[in-house]
């Protein structure tokens, strides 16, 4: 019995170690995606939108995992994101329907930094 519960000490924290490098890739990867949608914003205004709907980054950036899953951890990495004051929330209409946005609105020496979640 003591066996059994060494194992689990040993596994779980490497569990909750794998689960937060994971929520710090999406993270940046939003980030990413953020910085990459402004600039394409600031060419061309007319056909780019500010910002990306939530929905549509969670299912770009986590297509291989179970619909479940992928809301789990996304609760995550949207508590991160709202963290950075480079990135605003904003609710916006896409074809008719409500959807919640973020967008880039870090300038300057945030643009060309690393960005790390909160």
């Amino acid at each position: 019995m003591v066996i059994f519960g060494a194992r689990l000490t040993n596994i779980f924290p490497i569990e909750i170690n794998a689960r937060a490098k994971m929520i710090d890739k999406l993270c940046k990867d939003v980030f990413y995606m953020l910085k990459t949608q402004k600039e394409a914003h600031t060419s061309f205004p007319r056909n780019q939108p500010a910002g990306l709907a939530l929905d549509q980054i969670r299912d770009a950036l986590m297509p291989q995992f179970t619909i479940q899953k992928r809301h789990e951890i996304w609760k995550d990495v949207c508590e991160a994101v709202r963290q950075n004051v480079s990135v605003r929330e904003m609710p916006v209409v896409i074809g008719g329907e409500d959807f919640l946005c973020w967008e880039w609105i870090g300038w300057g020496v945030l643009d060309s930094a690393e960005v790390r979640a909160v």
